[in-house]
């Protein structure tokens, strides 16, 4: 009976030691951390060699950046929509950017910035196409708006800032993995060390959503993260915007046309001015368009000026396209502001 029972007994056991195993096995691969790392290409969602992902602020944006003979772009659409609208590209010529005082061009595709004192060699390419859409050195775009921005490389992305409002940060206590998601199962997207600090962005129950120094986003533990506590970033003000003001008249324009058809036309002032009543603007057609180049020829004289102004007269002067509308585009002449 004995030597029946003790094979049996060992069988049970060894079941039970077998069970024991396989649940611990379970245990340990359900609560232990997960060592696969996540592919950073495919979290920026990265192209070409030339692709750079944008965090703006705290967040991964949809637009890119390009880095090209290493200078960083952003298209003019980008440029618009997040940093500044002043930027005007005139197709496939130059790239304008308008002061209350003058006007700052660059021929696209050259390193040059022109306005009224001369020109300036930037060293870098200021405005290029890729196709059809127009980019702009990130640079240059920061020589006229208050933002900040750090590169980063494998894979290429830009942290930018626009606005420095009070943020949580926190040191890491005991190295740990910044993961993709909140669990142990995620993958790794950085691994962090001691004393490391974080941005939190998000504090959950057991995990928080934080970003790295080199704007890695993702999730730490709680349990690692100490020194937790409010910061105020110290905002950009590198750029000063300019007062724009328009010109205006607070009362009400009665404007006259003076037909002036030569140079020898200007003498005809004051006969056609003798008996006007309330007038306070005269418009002499002085300049008539002769090509689609945008030349002009010109029938002003400053005598005329010094008779307007002398009577209370401001002068409007008038270009116009009648004498040779027939060989004018003026599509071609309006659709470029060179000519």
């Amino acid at each position: 009976m004995k030597k029946k029972l003790i094979p049996a007994l060992i069988a049970i056991v060894l079941i039970i030691i077998i069970g024991c195993v396989s649940f611990g096995a379970k245990i340990i691969e359900k609560y232990s951390y997960s060592k696969e790392w996540a592919d950073l290409n495919a979290y920026y969602q990265m192209g070409d060699a030339a692709d750079t992902a944008i965090v703006l602020q705290n967040e991964i944006i949809e637009e890119r950046a390009k880095l090209l003979e290493g200078t960083y772009y952003l298209d003019l659409a980008t440029v618009h929509k997040y940093f500044n609208d002043r930027f005007y590209e005139d197709k496939g010529e130059n790239l304008l950017y308008t002061l209350p005082t003058d006007i700052i061009r660059t021929s696209i595709g050259t390193s040059l910035k022109e306005d009224s004192t001369g020109s300036e060699d930037m060293g870098y390419t200021i405005a290029r196409y890729d196709g059809d859409t127009l980019y702009l050195a990130i640079d240059y775009v920061k020589r006229f708006t208050n933002f900040s921005y750090d590169a980063f490389t494998e894979p290429n992305r830009l942290q930018i800032d626009t606005i420095w409002e009070e943020r949580q940060v926190a040191d890491i206590k005991k190295a740990t993995a910044v993961r993709e998601k909140g669990g142990v199962k995620s993958e790794i997207l950085k691994e962090m060390a001691e004393g490391d600090k974080v941005i939190v962005l998000e504090q959950m129950e057991n995990w928080s959503k934080v970003k790295t120094s080199d704007s890695i986003i993702g999730y730490v533990e709680n349990k690692r993260l100490t020194e937790t506590k409010s910061e105020l970033p110290i905002p950009v003000t590198d750029y000063t915007e300019p007062e724009y003001t328009s010109v205006t008249r607070d009362y009400k324009i009665n404007l006259g046309w003076h037909v002036v058809a030569g140079t020898a036309g200007n003498d005809t002032f004051s006969a056609v001015t003798a008996k006007t009543k309330g007038l306070n603007v005269i418009s002499p057609t002085w300049f008539k368009l002769s090509d689609n180049e945008g030349n002009f020829t010109s029938f002003a004289t400053s005598d005329y000026v010094d008779r307007a102004h002398a009577m209370g007269l401001e002068v409007w002067a008038l270009i116009e396209n009648i004498e040779y509308k027939d060989s004018i585009d003026m599509f071609t002449i309006l659709s470029s502001t060179s000519t």
